[in-house]
């Protein structure tokens, strides 16, 4: 496959469940609906290997078949045959004829590859376009015109021999008669005109006999033939006679197509919106019934798991590039579904339309020693690209499961207002940001539904720029249970999601979504906290502890810190900023000018502090001057800024915040602009697990977190 459908489907949903395929089926009707004949998907070449009807050709000669056929010089009908080995990425593959009697004593062997030598005569036998030409085997000479295959590939060789559709899988040999690789493409002539204008001649391909041989020695019935080194004696023409009855034609055969007599449409339960190819395709899922398995590694696909069941049960979505055919995007699917099970077999299709999109739907089957396990894939291809949507389940479970994996995927629509801006609007900045993700990013909106839009207008760009992005848009009306489970309060709010690290509750401009990500891509941030001064403990679960405050710092990408005093009483250079949370004792003079320094170089200070009441009396002085410079009072009537300039914070809660642009520090980042920061909250019980169990005052906790650790993006000028 080729983007980002380029993944292995066993690492997607097999390899965790242990278990193989069978075929989950299409949902039965009750009149029998018409149906397109069976036809031939391919025909190639291929050459006997052992007696017993073993052979060789190539992978895609065989992919995406329902039927194998055979046909054998000398014999007047075809025999099945089926696949048996496969080396996908060389594409290669094994299969064995059921032949009635023995084939008799191959004359094929293995070329000492050590003796292939460029310029080395060749001749390939083989049926090429047998519309056209006929049934008969044919003849192309021709020599090795390079060692390597295209941009140098050490498994291949280049050869001047013609060849054509059909060619494929056929035996290259040397003028011994000795295998020397198998035909597997030649130099696209079309493609080559568009890019180049120029048409290549003969510039075709054959995997190296070594390959095939190390494939063979797979396969014990095979062994004799991986031994065989004997040459094929007599002129050009008796070589050619004595082999040409050991080549045999293959027919590629595809299931038949059925068509629904009924339209598929999402069920109202299915209301988290998940963006596909930029939001210019979208699957909507109940989030209730499936949770996202976000992946770990660049390049995944998104993935649900079904909960109603213990046993694997789960969806996961692959992107295709845009002016892929369906037929292409089957082929594709194919490949890589037998790279990892090379029996599979697509056993059923079946046209649909889905909420008015025209989509093909695939049922697949394969048999291994394990379990069984059942898949349904649904692939639609328009002009804003491709997309499969592939359900699977264990096949012990499937009627338990069928009903939801079908309703899932008949969730894939087309939204009537795609959103029209695209990647090219946002800044160098934010491309670098993207650049640093080496993951999956889910941006997850909960807002209400006639507002997806607002938000689309921003996350579009992101997704179109990166294909690791997931944009997905959930209405908390019409999940608030989902919505509750997952910690949602205010609304609108946005969520981000990036190796087990998040960031909640930012706000829909490039400036913010960019900062979060910047955030996530660094890991957790470090919160230094001071801890000598009587404040407040971040183990404590009573009331005025602070352990409610340590939860809200580790879901929001944040590590705490202690601040360990040393003899310069300096700050780490890895801190986002420092905490000082409800001090019994002032700071001495040398630790607060400690903090002046590093407030200098652009540092961040939160300063939570005591009414004198609640500090029983004790003074502050030094923390309060400060405070003072940057132009925050703290008096015994709480905190308030002096100077007109700063801001404040929620109404009666005491908070003032306040910045000043800094020269940069060494060794910062050049791309953000530093800026000291200073925010100060005039009671440290509004930080108290009591206070912190309150919506509204966790979410003013939450901002100040966010303001008091972000840089300033080059994008900002407005402080």
């Amino acid at each position: 496959m080729t983007g980002h459908a380029a993944v292995s489907l066993r690492r997607l949903a097999y390899a965790a469940a242990g278990l193989a395929i069978g075929a989950l089926p299409l949902r039965a009707q009750q009149a029998q609906p018409p149906k397109e004949p069976e036809f031939m998907l391919y025909t190639g070449t291929g050459f006997v290997l052992t007696s017993s009807g073993y052979i060789a050709t190539n992978n895609h000669v065989v992919a995406g078949n329902t039927k194998l056929e055979v046909r054998i010089p000398g014999q007047s009908q075809r025999v099945p045959a089926t696949v048996v080995a496969r080396d996908a990425e060389r594409d290669l593959a094994i299969i064995k004829a059921e032949v009635p009697t023995p084939l008799g004593n191959t004359p094929i062997s293995f070329a000492d590859p050590t003796q292939v030598r460029l310029g080395q005569d060749t001749f390939v036998l083989g049926f090429p376009l047998p519309d056209n030409l006929g049934a008969s085997v044919r003849l192309t000479t021709g020599t090795i015109s390079s060692l390597a295959g295209l941009r140098d590939d050490p498994s291949r060789y280049q050869i001047s021999n013609p060849i054509q559709p059909g060619n494929s899988g056929g035996p290259v040999f040397n003028s011994d008669g000795q295998l020397v690789g198998v035909v597997v493409e030649m130099l696209n002539p079309v493609m080559m005109l568009e890019s180049k204008g120029i048409v290549p001649q003969n510039v075709n391909f054959a995997v190296k006999g070594s390959v095939l041989k190390t494939l063979a020695e797979k396969i014990p019935d095979c062994a004799e033939f991986v031994r065989r080194a004997t040459k094929v004696q007599g002129t050009r023409e008796q070589q050619i006679e004595t082999l040409t009855k050991f080549v045999v034609q293959i027919f590629n055969f595809e299931a038949t197509v059925t068509t629904a007599d009924h339209e598929f449409k999402r069920p109202a339960s299915a209301t988290m919106r998940v963006d596909v190819l930029g939001g210019r395709m979208s699957l909507f899922v109940d989030p209730m019934k499936w949770r996202e398995m976000i992946p770990g590694t660049a390049g995944a696909a998104q993935q649900f798991r079904f909960l109603k069941s213990d046993a694997p049960a789960g969806v996961f979505i692959l992107r295709f590039p845009p002016q892929s055919s369906i037929d292409a995007m089957k082929v594709q699917f194919a490949r890589a579904l037998h790279g990892d099970f090379p029996n599979a077999t697509i056993s059923a299709q079946q046209r649909r339309t889905v909420n008015g999109l025209p989509i093909l739907a695939l049922g697949i089957a394969a048999t291994t020693s394990n379990a069984p396990l059942s898949m349904l894939a649904q692939l639609y291809s328009g002009p804003e690209g491709g997309v499969a949507v592939v359900a699977y389940s264990d096949q012990r479970i499937v009627d338990k499961t069928f009903p939801a994996l079908e309703e899932l995927v008949s969730g894939m629509e087309k939204p009537a207002t795609a959103p029209i801006r695209s990647a090219p609007f946002l800044s160098e900045w934010t491309r670098r940001t993207l650049r640093r993700m080496t993951g999956p990013v889910v941006i997850r909106v909960f807002a209400p539904e006639a507002d997806f839009a607002k938000f689309q207008g921003i996350l579009t760009a992101y997704q179109d720029a990166s294909p690791d992005v997931f944009a997905e848009y959930v209405d908390p009306a019409k999940s608030a249970e989902y919505a509750k489970a997952v910690g949602v309060g205010r609304v609108p709010a946005i969520h981000v999601l990036y190796k087990g690290r998040f960031v909640g509750d930012i706000g829909a401009s490039e400036i913010v979504v960019t900062t979060a990500l910047a955030r996530l891509a660094d890991g957790p941030q470090k919160m230094y906290f001071s801890y000598v001064h009587g404040e407040r403990d971040l183990a404590s679960t009573d009331q005025d502890g602070y352990s409610e405050l340590a939860q809200l710092l580790g879901a929001n990408n944040f590590s705490a810190e202690r601040l360990v005093p040393t003899a310069e009483n300096t700050v780490p250079a890895d801190a986002a900023a420092v905490i000082i949370a409800g001090p019994k004792r002032d700071f001495s003079a040398n630790q607060t000018a400690s903090l002046k320094k590093y407030l200098a170089s652009g540092g961040r200070v939160l300063l939570i502090v005591d009414p004198p009441a609640k500090r029983n009396g004790a003074p502050l002085p030094n923390l309060i001057a400060l405070a003072k410079e940057f132009g925050i009072e703290i008096g015994d009537s709480g905190v308030r800024d002096a100077t007109g300039k700063g801001e404040k914070i929620g109404d009666g809660l005491g908070v003032a915040i306040t910045a000043r642009p800094t020269a940069a520090a060494a060794g910062a980042d050049p791309n953000a602009v530093a800026e000291t920061r200073l925010a100060v909250v005039g009671d440290a019980d509004m930080a108290a697990n009591a206070s912190i169990k309150n919506e509204s005052l966790s979410g003013v906790m939450a901002v100040l977190l966010y303001w008091i650790s972000t840089p300033i993006p080059p994008a900002d000028r407005s402080k």
